[in-house]
């Protein structure tokens, strides 16, 4: 998620959007599975996510649910506030080389490819990919794929010292909710102001 998040900032530069990360604390500590094709997957949907917001906010949830004793949903969700898609494009979005809306989408590149290759990697790992959106203003791609509990501790562990307080201060609320939430899986009360 680190390498992601890191070049998902790149790719925005200084466009005026909020990137929200908004990871369950509960994750396991340790999954196993191909990295290479999952971080591939996420940065697919969060490139056309970037490529098609000018402004606002892209959130990237990610979140496991778990299948058996040694097996679980790795899920991932991408959120943006861009141009949408129309519901009779839908159906096409996957296919190899659609770029739709190209009168509205004009100065964006790409092959079309992003999409079609998320797919692909998304039902070679046992998983299913989804789309919702509004045209005009947004969509999210979720998908997951399945993993092998390696480890199931969550990966954020309480503090040792209980009993103290914090304060989250961000001017987006959907920031500020996501980074509560991690706060208070360390153990920390927490007051969240926007």
């Amino acid at each position: 998620i680190n390498d992601v998040v890191v070049m998902t900032h790149v790719r925005i530069g200084d466009k005026p959007l909020d990137f929200i990360i908004d990871d369950d604390p509960a994750m396991p500590q340790e999954l196993l599975g191909d990295m290479v094709r999952v971080k591939q997957i996420v940065i697919n949907l969060l490139t056309n996510a970037v490529k098609f917001t000018r402004e606002g906010h892209i959130i990237l949830a990610v979140n496991t649910e778990r299948i058996s004793e040694d097996t679980c949903k790795l899920k991932f969700s991408v959120t943006d506030t861009g141009v949408g898609i129309r519901q009779e494009d839908i159906p096409m979005l996957f296919g190899n080389f659609s770029q739709l809306d190209t009168r509205k989408n004009r100065s964006v590149e790409g092959t079309g490819l992003g999409l079609a290759i998320a797919k692909n990697l998304v039902q070679a790992m046992g998983g299913e990919i989804f789309v919702e959106s509004v045209y005009g203003q947004g969509s999210c791609f979720s998908c997951y794929v399945i993993q092998q509990l390696r480890d199931s501790t969550p990966a954020i562990k309480p503090l040792r010292r209980q009993g103290l307080k914090s304060a989250v201060w961000v001017a987006n609320p959907v920031k500020a909710e996501a980074l509560s939430r991690k706060v208070k899986a360390l153990g920390l009360s927490c007051d969240v102001m926007t």
